[in-house]
């Protein structure tokens, strides 16, 4: 195998398969559709919040969703 074979084979793989897990981290298991729906959810708990408040309730300002990032190169 060449290198420019390997090198395709690999980009080929999928992201959230065992190289991905191992060069990306929790990163890989997120896809650009988890990462919407999480921005939704993130938006329904700040519009929630809002909602109560205009109400004249009490309410804890809401967290976001912990969202994983790929690691930097030079990370240890």
């Amino acid at each position: 195998m060449t290198m420019r074979e390997l090198c395709a084979y690999v980009r080929s793989l999928p992201q959230d398969g065992a190289l991905g897990r191992a060069v990306m981290g929790e990163a890989a298991v997120y896809s650009p559709e988890v990462h919407r729906l999480t921005d939704i959810a993130d938006l329904l708990q700040q519009h929630n919040y809002i909602a109560v408040r205009a109400a004249g309730g009490k309410a804890r300002k809401p967290k976001p969703i912990r969202r994983p990032r790929p690691p930097v190169e030079g990370d240890a």
